[in-house]
């Protein structure tokens, strides 16, 4: 574990303004990573699956959530990787990886993630998710508990299906979708805005607290994922029809919960009544991180990730 007095520190930065707009901060070590040079296909059933993967060690699976891909982890792949066997995948209908054949469903998602790991020769690994991935993560450990050594979950939509507004936004993306049907004329996805304060403030609505904090290389990447997910709906459908609620003190490896304490898209009170009935499960709450807390402050972040692996 980090030591105290560094946990503090980064607290105490937390705590302070944000920056202007324009980043000014240092260039993203993840920049100079070849990440061609990482990344492949692997075919699982009837489906491919595109993934990256770094190191050597006992493995680590890293899930991402809804409107992301295996990029949201760039933070955490090298130094993840610098100990151990670090895996990254995209689920079918996100990033690289085409749509399945078949209807998605986080029961599905959690087979093509086991039968992933098969694949790869991988008997028993640690497995990471956010949000959408926290769930199939979840998931994953209850119908497979062979698979899964430790579970780290990141702003799990555990409780996302009994938020009201997790109808009104599946309606409201139908319609959306049902108008492009109409029209005949999906379009093309709006442009990522290439002045910083408009960026920043698109960023804003993928659930970071504080975009400014985050490199103008990552704010793009962030923004381009959110326009090449098929798969988005689907999944946000397939959420609502999930609730692990009642099950969740059947999950019998370690757990983390990791939540921000500003995140707005799935409030960090659920993480007392997720933790709560699982038998040996700790939670860490990031102060000033949002949705996505392993990019907010991913020194912190990664701190506690690799304590508890």
């Amino acid at each position: 574990m980090a030591p105290r007095s560094a946990l503090l520190d980064v607290t105490r930065t937390l705590l302070r303004p944000g920056p202007s707009a324009d980043y000014d901060g240092p260039r993203a070590a993840w920049l100079d990573v070849d990440w061609a040079a990482h990344r492949r296909s692997v075919r699982v059933g009837d489906e491919t699956l595109q993934l990256v993967e770094l190191g050597e060690g006992p493995p680590v699976l890293l899930v991402h959530g809804l409107g992301a891909a295996w990029p949201v982890w760039v933070m955490q792949l090298p130094a993840l990787a610098a100990t151990r066997r670090v895996i990254a995948l995209d689920l079918p209908g996100f990033g690289g990886s085409p749509m399945p054949a078949g209807p998605i469903s986080l029961a599905g998602y959690a087979r093509t993630v086991a039968a992933l790991l098969g694949a790869l020769g991988i008997e028993r690994a640690a497995v990471v998710g956010h949000s959408l991935g926290g769930l199939v993560a979840a998931e994953l450990a209850l119908r497979r508990p062979a698979l899964v050594q430790r579970l780290a979950l990141a702003a799990p939509a555990v409780l996302w299906g009994a938020y009201r507004r997790s109808r009104v936004l599946v309606a409201l993306a139908g319609r959306a979708e049902a108008h492009a049907q109409r029209d005949g004329t999906p379009g093309e996805p709006a442009p990522v805005p290439r002045r910083p304060r408009l960026r920043a403030t698109a960023v804003g609505g993928t659930g970071i607290h504080v975009p400014q904090r985050l490199a103008p290389e990552l704010q793009v990447e962030l923004l381009r994922l959110a326009r090449r997910t098929p798969g988005y709906l689907d999944a946000m459908r397939a959420l609502r029809g999930l609730d692990l609620r009642d099950e969740l003190e059947r999950i019998a490896c370690p757990t983390l919960l990791l939540w921000g304490d500003h995140d707005t898209i799935l409030g960090v009170s659920d993480a007392a009544t997720i933790a709560a009935p699982i038998p040996d499960a700790r939670t860490v709450v990031l102060h000033g991180a949002g949705h996505r807390p392993m990019l907010e402050f991913p020194e912190a972040f990664n701190a506690e990730l690799l304590d508890f692996l």
